[in-house]
C-alpha cells in the first residue's frame, strides 16, 4: 500500500537566526502512522522574502530583523495543499492512448484521492506527439522560487523544463 503524506516535519522547529547569518532546515514527511515517507522532494517557501530567503536545499538567510515562516511543502504544484500527479508519457505519441500529444502529463488531485487532467490547461510546451518519450522526470525548485517545477531527467539531450508560476501553470 502507498504512503499517502499526512504531514511534514521541518527541523529545527522555530529556529532563531541573525541578521546575516544562515541555517539549514532539514525536512523528513510522516504518514498518519508517523512514519517517515522516503524520496519525496520539498519546495521551500518564506512567506516574507524581506525578512528571511530559503533555497531549494533548505537553506535560510536572514535578510534583517522581523518574523518569517518557513515552510516545505511536497508534491503539491498547484499549493491547494494537496499532492498533485506529473507522470510520463506511455508509448510513442501515435497510439490512440490517453497521453497522446503530450510528453507529461499533470494530474491535479480534486480531493479525496480523486485526480483530474490539468496538462493541457496547466503545462505550456509539452504538445508534441512526434517527440520521443522522456525516460525520466524530476521535480524540484530549480528556479528557487518556492514552488516545485518539471524537469526531464535527460535535460541535456531534450531541453525539456517547465518552470513553474506559483498557481500551478508552467512554462517551458
Amino acid at each position: 500500500m502507498e504512503q499517502v503524506v499526512a504531514e511534514v516535519i521541518v527541523t529545527p522547529p522555530a529556529p532563531t537566526v541573525f541578521e546575516g547569518d544562515t541555517l539549514r532546515l532539514a525536512a523528513e514527511a510522516r504518514d498518519a502512522n508517523e512514519h517517515q515517507v522516503p524520496e519525496v522532494a520539498f519546495a521551500w517557501i518564506s512567506d516574507d522574502e524581506a525578512v528571511a530567503t530559503v533555497d531549494s536545499t533548505g537553506l535560510v538567510r536572514a535578510v534583517t530583523r522581523g518574523t518569517a515562516t518557513i515552510t516545505a511543502r511536497t508534491g503539491d504544484t498547484d499549493g491547494d495543499g494537496d499532492r498533485d500527479l506529473v507522470i510520463l508519457r506511455t508509448g510513442d505519441g501515435t497510439s490512440r492512448g490517453f497521453y497522446e500529444g503530450y510528453y507529461v502529463q499533470l494530474l491535479e488531485q480534486a480531493g479525496d484521492r480523486r485526480f483530474t487532467d490539468a496538462t493541457a490547461a496547466s503545462i505550456a510546451g509539452n504538445e508534441d506527439g512526434a517527440a520521443p518519450s522522456v525516460r525520466w522526470l524530476r521535480i524540484y525548485d530549480v528556479d528557487d522560487d518556492g514552488d516545485l517545477d518539471i524537469v526531464a531527467d535527460d535535460y541535456s539531450t531534450y531541453g525539456l523544463a517547465w518552470r513553474n508560476d506559483g498557481a500551478g501553470r508552467f512554462r517551458r
